[in-house]
């Protein structure tokens, strides 16, 4: 092999190695109706399956990563501190566990 095409296959197995740690810890946040409260889900499981009332978090919002908490204020309103994002709005937000 030549020296460009040692140097390409080195960028993309370091591309591919930052990939693979970004993605193994990265859910979304998912309502869990056995629990009542919302989890982390992923790969069609649960990594969480029920945060707590004063969670911190960091979850993915307008295009950046943040740290936020998770609270509820009533049976099933559950919503995000730092943002307007509540209810059925946090479904889907990628999360970091």
């Amino acid at each position: 092999m030549g020296k460009m095409h040692e140097s390409i296959m080195r960028g993309l197995t370091e591309a591919l190695d930052d990939a693979k740690q970004d993605a193994n810890g990265i859910g979304i946040l998912h309502y869990n109706l056995n629990k009542n409260c919302y989890g982390i889900w992923k790969n069609d499981r649960w990594i969480v399956d029920g945060l707590s009332h004063g969670t911190s978090l960091v979850v993915y919002v307008n295009g950046e990563w943040k740290e936020d908490t998770i609270k509820i204020k009533t049976y099933d309103e559950w919503y995000l501190v730092s943002n307007s994002k509540k209810g059925s709005e946090l479904e889907g937000i990628h999360v970091k566990y």
